[in-house]
């Protein structure tokens, strides 16, 4: 299969990008990070994307690309319409309907809902931020498609693993181990008992992989369980086998801090899936940072 991945450089993309190749398939991808090596892909610039896209009709396209997160402020929101928005559009408007298998959008299972309501795929949509926000318009624009394009939705909550930023202002179990490993102090906006859903990488890789290939509309994926950031703490300080100095500051009034999704959907079709423990997770990502 002829695989495009859009927005490559980022940990998500370039696991997505190992987990195809390894599978035998014939990987595209596009980054705005020039140079960085993504091994034995087929990487392409960026005036290369739309012309690949109409001429090589590729049978399944990952959209990862995003330049937001949730402490963004409007002039990085200008920026995202160019470099996001008006790339999905022009990206969704060129593809070859007949050949293109499934268009895959990497949304937010965080961002979009309101945590005091226990939300599932249909509930009303309340972005906090611009983040959440620039999710919700990108989603509008392929419900509008979708009639044309077979569109697959995937809302995961909290990814973690290989390749992730230990330094970067997303994922608060990399920043955490980022903070085992240099013994740097580490900053928490949200109370320790706040509780969030964690999945981890390899076991995001699965279901996509699987959903892709049976399932089109919108899908919140996340596991059976939430884990509160002190749970966090200890299992950290645990497996690396040293404190954690921290502060805790006043929470930010446009930050998620805890999660109420429903998963009903999702495990109707994974049904008896095994979801790796968030402590043996943790491990694997400690793991993967020495290879």
């Amino acid at each position: 299969m002829k695989i495009l991945i859009v927005g490559a450089s980022g940990f998500l993309g370039r696991n997505l990008s190992e987990f195809y190749l390894r599978q035998g398939h014939r990987v595209y991808t596009y980054s705005r990070a020039i140079g960085l090596s993504l091994q034995n892909s087929n990487q392409l610039l960026p005036a290369d994307v739309i012309d690949f896209i109409a001429s090589e009709n590729p049978e399944l396209i990952f959209y990862l690309s995003n330049t937001l997160n949730p402490k963004s402020d409007y002039s990085d929101y200008v920026s995202h319409l160019q470099n996001v928005y008006f790339q999905l559009q022009s990206i969704i408007n060129v593809c070859n309907y007949k050949n293109l298998e499934k268009f895959v959008y990497f949304s937010s299972g965080g961002a979009l809902y309101n945590p005091k309501i226990l939300s599932n795929e249909e509930s009303p949509l309340e972005p906090l931020n611009l983040y959440g926000f620039s999710k919700l318009e990108c989603e509008n624009y392929l419900r509008f498609k979708s009639s044309e394009v077979p569109v697959l939705i995937v809302r995961p909550t909290n990814p973690y693993g290989r390749y992730q930023s230990l330094t970067g202002k997303q994922g608060l179990i990399a920043v955490l181990i980022g903070a085992s490993v240099s013994g740097d102090a580490v900053t928490i906006f949200s109370p320790l008992e706040s509780a969030k859903n964690y999945i981890f990488i390899d076991d995001l890789l699965e279901i996509i992989d699987f959903l892709s290939k049976n399932h089109v509309g919108v899908f919140n994926i996340g596991t059976p369980k939430n884990t509160t950031i002190l749970e966090l703490i200890t299992i950290v300080e645990r497996i690396g086998r040293t404190r954690i100095k921290y502060t805790c500051e006043a929470p930010h009034n446009n930050i998620i801090h805890s999660h109420n999704i429903n998963f009903n959907k999702l495990n109707k079709v994974i049904d008896g899936y095994s979801f790796t423990d968030i402590s043996a997770g943790v491990g694997y990502f400690y793991d993967s940072l020495a290879t």
